[in-house]
């Protein structure tokens, strides 16, 4: 459980590749003021108690208006960041998942009662991907005639094997 703000921020910013907290703590703010209207209000407190004081404040201070589904929630965040969809995709994803990884079980169960199947899943984490494969070079091949290999040597050897000593 995540109880500190600033490693909230750099976990949200570490699951999108922000550049720096401050832009982590922008798309937080927005997703979760988004999130904060489409709770009710007993669900918002539970949400909150969840997070760092800090980041509780904007999902409090939402009205719930009305029921809506995962496009329109990123199309509010996209509204409240001035970004495109596109990017307001990646941060709704990567706030939840944080946001879901510090949930109690019991939370996250009763929001995807309330919320639905197609909310509920942005609540689930991913697993951290493994790191990447090393770069092995390889070398270039041989140009025709050059190698020093039976397949990538010259045709007509000097020596051929037939003549080769024991």
């Amino acid at each position: 459980m995540i109880t500190n703000e600033l490693c909230f921020i750099e976990e949200v910013a570490r699951r999108v590749g922000f550049s720096g907290p401050e832009e982590a703590r922008n798309a937080t703010l927005a997703v979760l003021a988004a999130l904060g209207e489409r709770l009710v209000p007993d669900e918002r407190r539970a949400v909150a108690l969840a997070l760092p004081e800090p980041l509780a404040a904007p999902l409090l201070g939402a009205q719930t208006s009305a029921e809506f589904d995962a496009d329109e929630l990123y199309r509010r965040v996209a509204d409240r960041e001035g970004t495109p969809i596109g990017f307001a995709v990646e941060h709704t994803q990567a706030v939840l998942e944080t946001l879901g990884a510090t949930l109690p079980l019991a939370t996250r169960v009763r929001l995807e009662r309330h919320l639905g199947p197609g909310l509920a899943t942005l609540f689930v984490p991913r697993a951290n991907p493994p790191p990447p494969p090393t770069h092995v070079h390889v070398p270039p091949p041989d140009e025709p005639g050059e190698g020093t290999t039976l397949s990538s040597g010259r045709m007509g050897s000097y020596s051929p094997i037939s003549e080769a000593k024991r």
